[in-house]
């Protein structure tokens, strides 16, 4: 469509637009708009001309209100989003993908409109460097999401958090290790291991696997800022803690921008890692280290295939509780 715009552009500042037909979406509900200028732009049609136009708050965007004339000699209302760049094209196709779908869900033009936005915001972020990968985000979230939980029986435990300072497990305390893994609900159950000792317990502590399952979600109280605030609601060193979270991705002058990184959690459980977990170990290779012409490892591992590992909610529980923290030195 958008090539049969371009061909058919017209010059002297006319828009062109072409209606985007959907089986569940009235006629020209959505219509793609293409200036001479060759830059891309979509028409929400609302039913006034005074609708309350979307909060952008987006770079890269450029929106106002239209009205046009249809073929019948019918007024019609819309609420247009200019794509400022040709460069942004693709993540803006991205965005009329979402409005379409949020529309065909039953949204309002405007409420369509802000959500992909949000949208729009996390990719051209990303594309700027401006956020790390899901991954990263999915990581950070699933280790503070652990650690409100262990703050909230006893504030010390944040020194149980060592991960951020490169060690091989995210969480450590008298005799117990603990990996936090993280991923979404919709996926199969699996995580992502890096390295050769990430499952590996070392000196003589006993490994246990956290994996938390969460769902994408607008407007979900799952999100960096916010673990973080609840977080320094039971930490009494909430300067210790913040120098901590400093080692992170986190940038808090980029506060909105990681809030819109939303989720809802759906499930968590816990393994424990035992000579029949599933998983690469040291002692698969000669001398306990990886062969010289490999220089990584990076492997997925099927939880539905380490179900005789998991703890069942009672012991979940006694785990938890039993927890005591060393304090570690920087």
């Amino acid at each position: 469509m958008w090539v049969r715009l371009e061909v058919a552009s017209p010059h002297d500042g006319n828009l062109l637009v072409m209606e985007l037909e959907h089986p569940s979406l009235p006629p020209r509900a959505v219509l793609l708009s293409h200036t001479d200028e060759r830059l891309r732009g979509v028409l929400l049609q609302v039913r006034s001309p005074t609708t309350p136009l979307p909060k952008l708050r987006a770079g890269g965007l450029a929106i106002e209100r239209e009205s046009r004339v249809n073929e019948a000699g019918e007024l019609e209302h819309f609420i247009r989003v200019d794509c400022a760049s040709a460069e942004l094209h693709d993540v803006f196709d991205k965005l009329i993908e979402r409005v379409v779908q949020r529309l065909a869900q039953g949204a309002t033009a405007v409420d369509a409109c802000n959500d992909a936005v949000r949208e729009f915001r996390r990719l051209l972020a990303r594309i700027r460097g401006d956020l790390p990968s899901e991954e990263v985000i999915l990581g950070l979230i699933g280790e503070l999401h652990f650690l409100l939980k262990l703050v909230e029986l006893d504030q010390m435990h944040w020194h149980s958090w060592i991960g951020v300072t490169g060690s091989n497990v995210d969480f450590s305390f008298a005799g117990v290790d603990i990996e936090c893994k993280t991923g979404r609900s919709s996926d199969a159950p699996r995580i992502t291991v890096h390295g050769l000792d990430q499952l590996e317990p070392m000196g003589g502590q006993q490994l246990y696997l956290r994996h938390l399952s969460i769902e994408p979600n607008p407007s979900g109280a799952l999100h960096v800022p916010g673990l973080v605030d609840r977080i320094l609601q039971h930490v009494v060193d909430q300067e210790g803690f913040m120098a901590l979270l400093a080692q992170t991705p986190y940038d808090m002058g980029q506060r909105e921008l990681w809030c819109e990184e939303a989720y809802t959690p759906v499930v968590e459980t816990v393994y424990r890692v035992n000579d029949v977990f599933p998983r690469i170990r040291p002692s698969m290779f000669e001398g306990g280290q990886l062969p010289p012409a490999i220089s990584s490892l990076r492997y997925d591992v099927s939880l539905q295939h380490a179900a005789s590992c998991r703890l069942a909610d009672a012991e979940v529980r006694s785990l938890i509780s039993s927890l005591v923290t060393e304090v570690h030195q920087s």
